[in-house]
């Protein structure tokens, strides 16, 4: 019988963890090509941030958590990921609107 395996968001996020560090280890291994590759990396992973993001604040994270799990203040991060709802409060707390409000 087939075992079914399920991975978790964190198993997925060491072994690429591993994959990209395991990347030009050896300098002599990279080519100009290799530079289109990592941008679009980069541009997945940021928007991957992004979701994250605004995943935390619905589960009811702070901006200054978030802020201080990636290394930034809550300033930052309400400046770079803007909330969807309203802001209540100096703990940096979104609320959704009220779909009876407009």
């Amino acid at each position: 019988m087939k075992t079914t395996t399920t991975r978790t968001t964190q198993d997925r996020l060491d072994g690429i963890v591993r994959q990209v560090s395991a990347l030009g280890r050896d300098r002599s291994e990279w080519e100009l090509d290799d530079l289109d590759r990592l941008t679009q990396l980069r541009h997945l992973v940021s928007g991957r941030l992004h979701d994250a993001v605004y995943s935390l604040r619905d589960a009811g994270y702070t901006d200054t958590e978030i802020g201080r799990r990636l290394g930034t203040t809550q300033q930052a991060v309400s400046k770079r990921w803007p909330g969807g709802g309203r802001y209540v409060g100096a703990a940096g707390r979104y609320r959704k609107p009220d779909a009876d409000t407009t």
